[in-house]
């Protein structure tokens, strides 16, 4: 795993970005992995686009809100110019089935498929303060839905 560490208000910048990135890389060439997986920042400023340079696949999260929608039509412009395939997944999908329709019209009308919708759950709370993935403390209805998306995922990467 590569990362930064940022104190308290310090700002994220593309140039960090590219930083780990460049380092992920040297890794995985060294050790001859075949996939890096990168989590990028959330929004949709210089550190989200630096993000994309060089990306096969972008898979954006996203919530049922208004700024979720905007954000979301945003950053799949975005990839576009990036020329990688983008998918969606509406995290929380539940919280407001109406703005989650709405989100999926947007994709559609991007022509940008929707390959998962995680619901809300207090597992994820959970496994947050036990500092273990959610898949890890037991079967249910989210892990359901993320194990359905990896596998939407490594379809994407023709796996």
């Amino acid at each position: 795993m590569v990362h930064a560490k940022l104190g308290i208000a310090e700002g994220n910048s593309g140039l960090l970005v590219n930083v780990v990135r460049k380092k992920a890389r040297e890794i995985a060439s060294e050790r001859k992995i075949p996939l890096i997986i990168s989590d990028g920042p959330p929004g949709i400023g210089c550190p989200v686009i630096s993000s994309l340079a060089g990306t096969d696949v972008a898979l954006i999260v996203t919530e049922p809100t208004m700024s979720g929608l905007h954000d979301m039509e945003r950053i799949l412009r975005v990839t576009a110019t990036f020329s990688c395939t983008a998918a969606v997944c509406i995290n929380k999908y539940d919280l407001d089935e109406e703005q989650c329709s709405e989100i999926e019209k947007a994709a559609r009308n991007l022509k940008v498929p929707v390959i998962g919708k995680i619901p809300y759950n207090q597992s994820l709370s959970q496994s947050m303060l036990q500092g273990r993935p959610v898949t890890d403390i037991g079967e249910n209805e989210v892990t359901s839905a993320i194990r359905d998306l990896w596998q939407q995922v490594n379809k994407l990467l023709g796996e």
